[in-house]
């Protein structure tokens, strides 16, 4: 009698037999059968190697074994841990085709997963290693590779001989849930009883040694800390000029069970005096400007420490894509050789791009960040769309007068068609700023505008029609960058806090105050979803007895990065013809999901909220208002009102210079005395946030 698996290869071999078509084939024909709940594009791609192998008929055979071994491996990823997969070949030459059936079985998931022969750590303290949220699939690959993180948690609590079993596992009756049992022997803890140092001393040591010593005893070993302790006395000994010390740390039994006794042997070598530095490597980057970033001189003791925050901020420049250095000659007296390698210091850029407003948009960029060998950098930038141009260059000092602070200079000159009215600016800049460790930012900004504004729309109330106009003004800002990608961020967090003072006594003619905040924040929510959440909010109001704000100062708020079920500037207050107003304050909020669907192809469901402040013009309010305090007061009481809503889906595909997004959105609540619609849709790149 045949068992069922020969019946099942003899129906394999049927099923192959008669897909050989008597007309000649191009490529082996690949057929995949049987499977219900794993795609065969997944199927497919797990064994997308050996599949391509099958066109060799010496290793055909072979080839579509590893194929099927391949496909059972992502069944078993996805949780049936019980799939087979069976191949027979019919045909030769181009009339081959291979069948694969496959036989998923059910679907396992996790069950219970308990633990014994723990005391150290709970249960709930161990399960994390071990588990997601929700169901999870039982995927013995994850529990094993699980099992080595328990391993390593338990050694970094100074449980060196931990030992935990293979996970046991103990199907239901259904086979439909497996439950899991770790067995756990931790072995005796290992704790730091004492730091002790010996061989060579260090007459100028101060604290650092003495640090080093009182800092590890009571915390638990494993032997990483005995390389991190050698590499921190090194580094004391390096940086008070002895590059050649050694130091060897020796595990050695406390008095106690489970006591380890750190000892330190050092071996010092000569202290090194610089007899001179050379600069090796550079190209256009003068020997005198990468001396002045070096803070260890001829005649001084050589230090590793200070050196690397050289290095530190070479690198800053953005110049060199390697910086190194290396001691020539003996003794107590050494030339210190500085080592670099210069980066591509010349770009230029061309993008296109789509806006859905500006629609067909491109520019082109040029940027030198080594001008005449000074490691100052240059650049210049146009670009133009179907409703604005731009051009703007700009020059930056990245250590002006040897500090960490940058100093750039930026002059701009931009033309764009608005709603309600078009404008001309020309702007120059004086911006003296600093990035801290962490990717923040601080800066603090001169600059000075020139505007003329033209084809202003009937409807722009006549306290906002100045069309022509300067501002001088000083802006303080603070920014911190905590994404883990630019463009399409799956966590973390941004932050953005502006400060502007316009004030005629330093140049302008306008007197206004001007505040801005921005959060945003990511979260991997699981299954591949990202959660990402945004608030973006403003306000700018006249100072020293100045009632007028131009519109080209105002906050507009409606577009493809603002509340999507609203075109560009469209939501707000807007007049007889049915142009925006502006406001003098804007707040939007949004939530979106967003998750990956096939390859670069990623959709996304959004609702956004956005209001401009006040919501309506100032002589729909009152068109007696003459004071500063009174228009305040307007714009505080509408500030947190009439929010209007967006609520649509989104189809992204990722770039290298940032996703294609289309996004469609819903306005739940349109109005028809504003001729607002109820849908909009927007096609653009980049995300909304």
């Amino acid at each position: 009698m045949f068992s069922a698996r020969s019946a099942r290869r003899a129906a394999l071999l049927l099923a192959a037999a008669l897909s050989v078509a008597p007309a000649a084939r191009a490529a082996t024909v690949v057929r995949i059968e049987g499977n219900a709940a794993i795609s065969t594009r997944h199927l497919r791609e797990a064994a997308t190697a050996e599949l391509a192998g099958l066109e060799e008929p010496a290793r055909r055979a072979a080839a579509a074994e590893d194929a099927g071994f391949q496909m059972e491996g992502v069944g078993r990823r996805k949780g049936y841990a019980f799939i087979e997969v069976e191949h027979a070949i019919a045909g030769e030459g181009s009339d081959t085709v291979v069948v694969f059936k496959v036989a998923e079985g059910p679907l396992v998931r996790l069950g219970e997963v308990s633990f014994s022969g723990n005391a150290f750590f709970t249960a709930a303290q161990l399960l994390p290693y071990l588990t997601g949220k929700g169901r999870a699939p039982y995927v013995e690959a994850d529990l094993r590779a699980g099992r080595q993180s328990l391993v390593q948690r338990y050694r970094e609590e100074g449980f060196a001989d931990v030992k935990i079993g293979e996970p046991l596992i103990t199907l239901r009756s259904d086979r439909s849930v497996a439950d899991v049992l770790f067995e756990i022997d931790e072995g005796t803890r290992l704790m730091i009883a004492a730091v002790l140092l010996e061989g060579d001393a260090l007459p100028d040591a101060g604290p650092g040694l003495a640090k080093l010593a009182s800092s590890l005893p009571g915390q638990p070993f494993y032997p990483r800390r005995a390389l991190i302790l050698g590499n921190g006395v090194t580094e004391v000994f390096t940086a008070q000029g002895y590059p050649d010390a050694a130091a060897v740390v020796r595990e050695e039994p406390g008095e106690l069970p489970g006591d380890v006794v750190l000892r330190v042997t050092v071996a010092s070598g000569p202290r090194v005096r610089i007899s001179r530095v050379e600069v090796v490597g550079n190209k256009r980057t003068r020997n005198w400007f990468i001396l002045s970033r070096i803070p260890v001189r001829k005649g001084e003791w050589f230090n590793e420490t200070a050196l690397l925050g050289g290095f530190r901020d070479l690198y800053r420049t953005g110049v060199f894509s390697r910086v190194g250095h290396s001691l020539v000659g003996e003794g107590a007296e050494r030339v210190l050789r500085i080592e670099v390698e210069e980066a591509r210091g010349r770009e230029l850029a061309v993008e296109a791009g789509w806006g859905a407003y500006e629609q067909l948009r491109g520019r082109v960029s040029f940027r030198d960040r080594n001008v005449f060998g000074t490691m100052r950098g240059a650049g210049a930038e146009a670009g133009v769309s179907l409703k604005s141009w731009f051009v703007k260059a700009d020059v930056l000092d990245p250590r002006v007068l040897g500090s960490d602070f940058s100093l750039s200079l930026p002059l701009s000159w931009r033309f764009r068609e608005e709603p309600a009215y078009t404008e001309d600016e020309v702007e120059l800049a004086l911006r003296l700023y600093r990035l801290f460790p962490g990717r923040v930012t601080a800066g603090l900004r001169y600059g000075i505008r020139f505007n003329d504004l033209s084809r202003l729309s009937p409807d722009v109330p006549a306290d906002a029609r100045d069309e022509r106009y300067s501002s001088a003004s000083v802006k303080v800002n603070f920014d911190i960058d905590r994404r883990n990608d630019v463009f399409y961020p799956s966590r973390g967090w941004q932050s953005g806090l502006a400060v502007e003072v316009a004030d005629q006594r330093i140049g302008g003619t306008l007197d206004f105050l001007r505040c801005t905040a921005a959060v945003k924040y990511f979260q991997g929510l699981g299954a591949g979803l990202v959660l990402g959440l945004r608030l973006d909010s403003g306000f700018v109001v006249p100072s020293r007895g100045n009632e007028a704000i131009p519109v080209g100062e105002r906050f507009f708020t409606g577009g493809d990065s603002s509340v999507r079920s609203f075109e560009e500037q469209q939501l707000g207050p807007k007049g007889a013809s049915g142009d925006p107003l502006g406001g003098l304050a804007s707040t939007v909020a949004g939530l979106e999901v967003r998750r990956r669907i096939y390859g670069n192809f990623a959709a996304s469901v959004f609702a956004d909220f956005g209001n401009v402040s006040p919501n309506r013009s100032l002589a729909d309010v009152d068109p007696a208002l003459v004071s500063t305090a009174e228009l305040a007061d307007v714009m505080w009481k509408d500030y947190l009102r009439d929010f209007r809503a967006g609520i649509g889906v989104g189809f992204q595909y990722l770039t290298p210079v940032g996703p294609v997004r289309l996004d469609l959105a819903w306005n739940p609540a349109p109005r028809a005395s504003e001729r607002e619609a109820s849908f909009a849709w927007h096609f653009s790149v980049w995300m909304a946030f």
